[in-house]
């Protein structure tokens, strides 16, 4: 009997929706972010492996590459800081003060 391959229901990795151009652009901004940071984690100082939108891209895709809205993050503090928005108020960053910084000198756009 011979035996079929078996298939996958579910591609081993997923295709992005982005095009290269965004992809290297966002590749640009979490680079700058982790060198700025000192590729820390502003909460706990282990090594940043993500970096944290503190006002979310797809709702604000205007600040999506603005330096001053990302934060360097550990992998548990990331996904703590996803699911609470102001968790990281407690650590002394301020969502409302770098939205008001934003407002006044439109912050460190990278292109």
């Amino acid at each position: 009997m011979k035996r079929t391959p078996l298939k996958r229901k579910t591609p081993l990795r997923k295709r992005s929706k982005q095009s290269p151009k965004v992809m290297a652009r966002d590749r640009r901004f979490y680079n700058a972010c982790w060198t700025r940071d000192d590729w820390k984690c502003q909460v706990c100082g282990e090594i940043a492996d993500d970096v944290h939108h503190l006002w979310h891209k797809g709702a604000f895709p205007e600040w999506r590459w603005v330096l001053e809205n990302g934060v360097s993050l550990c992998r548990v503090h990331h996904s703590q800081a996803e699911a609470d928005l102001y968790y990281l108020n407690q650590f002394g960053i301020d969502r409302d003060a770098v939205r008001d910084d934003f407002m006044q000198n439109i912050g460190t756009i990278i292109d």
